[in-house]
């Protein structure tokens, strides 16, 4: 028990440590000349899982391979491992695994054998390099060093070659797997061999990197190894705080959301990985835990829904917070082929409602009666917001339904579909008054930086948006930011993208539990943690009156929950009286 709270305290103590300092003490290391031979552990150290789990992988594989009996062949897979062990089979091997499989489930040996070789398939496309251990391997390479493998793995050492010719790394010199060695890390048994083949009986000159505390640091120390651990992204999140495992156990519940999540992790240890506790993120991880699993979330749904690919004929992205979901749509018709047309829609609020010129709607009704094209009297629009305006374009379209996706919808979007005949697909359902900010972040940060549309000119047959700019002044670092922010977000769906083209992860475009557990942990309720990003991002909306009054986003966001906060409006009319009164105003 005590040694049990020991380790869980340096747990807690590693997760916090500085990647980058325990990093540059492994280069310091390797090139030392006291150290003749490098061992790097394989799983999460030098490869990472797609999933931050590893059974998940038997989960992915079987579900596509393993036909009407997957549920029943995962569990048995999850519990075969321990059941050889309790057999007397201490280092069982993959095959040993998978023949104890067959033999209790009545499979015969080509029906096993196929599912231990679709198995390794499935390992070897949701793996990648870890990349700041792939340096730290081409280093050691580089310095002459004797590079060898050592884990404590059932996959025998032919295919732990093969996975890491597959990311990338160069071949070990040697690999030493317990499986084939009949001891283990864990045991000692691995790092006394080691010692015996490798250093001649002088563990000194074997330097060992692993990520996991017990096995790969204690323990190789306890053997006389220099050793360091660089924890995985994933368990750095789980020890950073206490409550961490609990918050992903709760929030990221199948397999193929914790997929998402483990891409995301490993995306973010360049930038010293993402933590539990309750911290501002930087610009960059802001952009890859909050803005990509939005953006891709969003054009996986209007891409992958057979609701939406069946019953219209195009899928339009209103201006100006469809421009950057309609290039992640783009992404998945380049990576798959098909789905429907995308049309960039110009509108906003101003545009499409009456306006005191007769002849300026009668162009703006052209414009979209020329640009719309019903299916069975409905089309489908992509937009942020959640209170439903975008409904008006049907007001100026003859017997036409204007049906919507929104990630959020308010009670007035609820009553306006009663009140068309409209349909919205609300990915996250309703959204209360303390979170409608949530619409104002994603929607800024999903524009462009162009002026809203105020008109429309017919020019050779051809409907030209006509835009209104006020004579405005942003700083450069402002509007990189924002740039930033969206090219980041689209090349992140682009990579995860190629992993989901292995066939193996089978999300279904809809709800995303996990990703609005990540928005409430790092934004909500604690918004102002984070003000060092928001008020470095320039408010792209030229014709906002904030945008004159203000460039910061932060600041727009504060306004916005200055207005809805009651308490603080109230607060604010009292003192406008207590003012008056005294002649102050």
């Amino acid at each position: 028990m005590i040694k049990h709270l020991i380790f869980k305290a340096l747990s807690f103590l590693f997760a916090r440590r500085n990647l980058q300092r325990t990093l540059s003490r492994c280069r310091r290391m390797i090139d030392s000349t006291k150290v003749g031979t490098v061992s790097f552990d394989l799983f999460d150290t030098c490869l990472v899982r797609l999933s931050y789990l590893p059974r998940d992988v038997f989960f992915l594989a079987l579900r596509k391979w393993g036909g009407d009996r997957s549920g029943t062949l995962y569990q048995a897979r999850c519990d075969a491992e321990g059941e050889l062990r309790r057999q007397g089979v201490s280092h069982p091997t993959v095959e040993d695994i998978w023949r104890h499989i067959g033999a209790a489930n009545g499979l015969a040996e080509e029906e096993w054998k196929e599912l231990m070789d679709r198995e390794i398939e499935a390992e070897s496309r949701l793996i990648s390099a870890r990349k700041a251990v792939f340096d730290l391997y081409a280093r050691a390479v580089q310095s002459g060093k004797r590079v060898i493998v050592t884990s404590d793995m059932y996959l025998p050492g032919q295919v732990i070659r093969d996975l890491l010719d597959r990311a990338g790394f160069r071949a070990p010199d040697a690999v030493y797997v317990s499986c084939e060695q009949k001891c283990s890390k864990n045991d000692g048994g691995l790092y006394d061999i080691l010692a015996r083949c490798e250093a001649h009986g002088n563990p000194r000159s074997i330097l060992h990197i692993g990520d996991n505390l017990i096995d790969d640091w204690w323990k190789a120390r306890r053997k006389g190894l220099r050793s360091f651990c660089l924890m995985s992204t994933g368990k750095r999140f789980r020890n950073s705080a206490p409550g961490a495992g609990r918050f992903l156990d709760e929030s990221f519940t199948t397999a193929d959301e914790r997929c998402l999540f483990g891409f995301i992790l490993n995306a973010c240890e360049e930038d010293g990985g993402l933590s539990y506790r309750k911290t501002g993120l930087s610009l960059s991880l802001f952009s890859k835990a909050i803005y990509f699993p939005f953006l891709y979330k969003a054009s996986e749904f209007l891409f992958r829904s057979d609701k939406v690919q069946s019953n219209y004929s195009e899928i339009y992205f209103i201006s100006r917070d469809g421009r950057q979901p309609l290039e992640a749509y783009k992404l998945w018709q380049k990576a798959f082929g098909g789905g429907l047309n995308p049309v960039y829609l110009y509108g906003s609020r101003s545009f499409y409602r009456p306006h005191k010129d007769p002849l300026q709607d009668q162009r703006i009704k052209a414009y979209y009666q020329s640009t719309l094209k019903p299916k069975d009297g409905r089309v489908l629009i992509f937009d942020i917001g959640y209170r439903g305006s975008v409904g008006d374009i049907s007001l100026l379209m003859d017997g036409c339904t204007v049906d919507k996706v929104y990630f959020w919808e308010g009670r007035g979007n609820v009553a306006r579909d009663k009140e068309l005949g409209s349909m919205t697909f609300s990915l996250f359902g309703t959204i209360g008054k303390e979170n409608e900010w949530y619409s104002c972040l994603e929607g800024v940060l999903c524009s462009p930086e162009e002026a809203t549309v105020n008109d429309v000119e017919y020019v050779d047959g051809h409907y030209i948006p006509r835009h209104y700019s006020p004579h405005t002044t942003v700083a450069r670092e402002m509007k990189e930011d924002v740039s930033y922010v969206q090219t980041e977000g689209l090349g992140l769906t682009a990579s995860y993208l190629e992993f989901f083209k292995s066939g193996l992860i089978a999300e279904a475009g809809g709800k995303m539990n996990g990703y609005q557990c990540l928005m409430d942990l790092y934004l909500g309720g604690r918004w102002r943690s984070s003000r060092r990003i928001l008020k470095n991002i320039s408010l792209t909306d030229p014709q906002s009156k904030a945008y004159r009054r203000t460039y910061s986003l932060d600041r727009y966001i504060n306004r916005c929950l200055w207005i809805d906060n009651r308490v603080l409006y109230a607060a604010k009319a009292s003192l406008f009286k207590v003012l008056h009164a005294f002649g102050r105003i």
